[in-house]
């Protein structure tokens, strides 16, 4: 891990920047659709991110660390939150959508990407000073497609890790991350020089 507000000094790897991002998805579902959703303690290192299942959604930042996020949800898992994001937002029930690629639905979760990527963006900046700036989530409809995958140009070698997520109706959902291969070590604090102020 990085240095935190104890002033330890060591090593982060990805699995902390995918701990983040995993915390900030279930802060972020809590907040805006008042669902408990559960994270998966088992975390799977993966080739490359894909676009898979019925609707997608990714979004590329780039700064000090720079990366992708990709949220997949089968039609089901996409409905269900966003039901609960669209009648939090005072939607009546006659007013939800009935299929997950409708434009209300696919928007809520596009809408769910974006602030979860604000979110973890501004955590890991508290917690590690260390900025990035993240473009606008595109949502794709995947309809008859098996799977897109994704492959981030100009970075080397990437590293990336898929968390899973499941909803109190027990859909499904999945979070990909991968990021630059990089390695942040915390520079140690140095004593003042003799004589400084």
């Amino acid at each position: 891990m990085l240095v935190d507000a104890t002033g330890q000094s060591a090593r982060s790897s990805i699995l902390d920047f995918a701990r983040q991002f995993g915390e900030t998805t279930v802060e972020i579902i809590h907040k805006s659709a008042a669902l408990p959703v559960q994270f998966s303690g088992t975390a799977q290192y993966v080739p490359f991110p894909r676009l898979t299942g019925d609707v997608a959604c990714f979004v590329t930042f780039h700064g000090d660390y720079s990366g992708l996020l990709v949220l997949n949800f089968d039609g089901a898992s996409a409905l269900e939150l966003a039901h609960a994001i669209l009648a939090r937002a005072g939607l009546t029930r006659n007013e939800l959508p009935s299929h997950w690629a409708s434009e209300n639905a696919r928007g809520a979760v596009g809408e769910l990407t974006n602030q979860i990527v604000g979110h973890a963006r501004q955590a890991i900046q508290r917690r590690w000073d260390l900025s990035a700036d993240a473009n606008i989530p595109v949502v794709v409809p995947l309809q008859g497609l098996r799977g897109l995958e994704l492959h981030a140009g100009g970075w080397g070698e990437e590293q990336c890790i898929r968390l899973g997520f499941r909803t109190p109706g027990q859909k499904r959902f999945h979070l990909e991350l991968a990021l630059e291969a990089t390695s942040p070590v915390a520079l140690p604090v140095l004593p003042p020089l003799p004589g400084a102020r």
